[in-house]
């Protein structure tokens, strides 16, 4: 569904700011797509069936968290509270680095032992090592679109105490 949005967005001539989510009143589509992302790239690095992957969001706007995913293997059920957060492009912010993002969330969110953070890495570059404070969250990943194939996600960080790390396609095969 956010696919053919993407493209009817782009076959319309409409503004960059409004294909790329950042006009107001977009806020809301903006965190479903990045869920969405998240969700997708959550699957590849647990190899969970698309079918038994669910994705969800709170009904009060000022809930610690901004997605839910759901996902069921091997008989068990998981659930996972995402807070969304953007590594903005360097365009709009330069100077923005990711452990700025990280530090802000481990200050604002302390003890939130069922509340993960997924960044969404949304800028060019190679793979940098990050410096992850002490926090009391679920934990803590990056994701967004690989340089070399926009059409393949990536995620790397930590659930709990499992590191996980993968690249997957978009869409399934």
């Amino acid at each position: 569904m956010l696919g053919n949005l993407a493209n009817e967005l782009v076959a319309s001539d409409a503004p960059p700011s409004q294909r790329d989510l950042r006009e107001h009143g977009q806020k809301k589509t903006k965190e479903m797509h990045q869920a969405a992302l998240f969700a997708r790239a959550i699957q590849g690095a647990f190899d969970i069936e698309p079918n038994e992957m669910k994705v969800g969001f709170p009904e009060d706007e000022y809930c610690a968290y901004d997605a839910i995913l759901l996902w069921k293997k091997e008989g068990k059920v998981t659930r996972l509270n995402v807070q969304l957060k953007e590594l903005p492009p360097a365009s709009l912010a330069p100077k923005v680095t990711i452990e700025e993002i990280i530090n802000k969330v481990v200050k604002k969110l302390p003890r939130s032992l069922d509340v993960l953070v997924a960044i969404f890495v949304n800028r060019g570059g190679g793979a940098q090592e990050v410096n992850v404070p002490h926090h009391g969250m679920a934990g803590v990943c990056a994701f967004g679109f690989s340089d070399l194939n926009p059409r393949t996600i990536f995620v790397v960080g930590y659930i709990g105490e499992a590191r996980i790390g993968a690249t997957v396609p978009l869409k399934f095969a």
